[in-house]
């Protein structure tokens, strides 16, 4: 089994990312994670909708396990985007923030012309210290 996972949080042009290491519950602790910070996520038009667990539905069973044995990304799209990247690298999971870096600065310039509207909803469901509250009552961060 894959021995890390670069958990990532994305909101707009706001990325929040931590890497944690792998343990055998994981896909029960990434669901529970999943309704947690999806419900922080959503808007109040939104709150009412069921929990959809992106690639880690059971329908994906077998991909996800492929991807916990020899490593991949796993997607989550609702409020905001959440990925599992595996790897036993933790370089390349360096690298990967790195990327998601260049991503938040290239997607800011794309929304420049409302961004005050943006910020707001990020600082309302996608502060960096309540994100990371989340995913860190679940994984261990490395």
């Amino acid at each position: 089994m894959i021995k890390y996972v670069l958990i990532i949080s994305q909101y707009y042009h706001s990325y929040v990312q931590v890497i944690c290491a792998v343990e055998a519950d994981i896909i029960d602790k990434a669901r529970k994670m999943i309704e947690e910070l999806e419900s922080y996520k959503r808007s109040e038009a939104e709150e009412s909708k069921s929990f959809d667990y992106g690639d880690l539905s059971d329908r994906y069973a077998d991909r996800t396990a492929k991807v916990l044995e020899s490593g991949g990304r796993i997607n989550l799209n609702d409020s905001g985007d959440i990925y599992f990247e595996f790897s036993d690298s933790i370089m390349h999971l360096v690298n990967e923030i790195n990327y998601y870096i260049e991503q938040s600065r290239l997607m800011e310039k794309v929304n420049r012309g409302r961004r005050k509207q943006i910020n707001r909803d990020i600082a309302t469901h996608h502060s960096e210290q309540v994100v990371m509250g989340i995913i860190k009552k679940y994984f261990q961060p490395v």
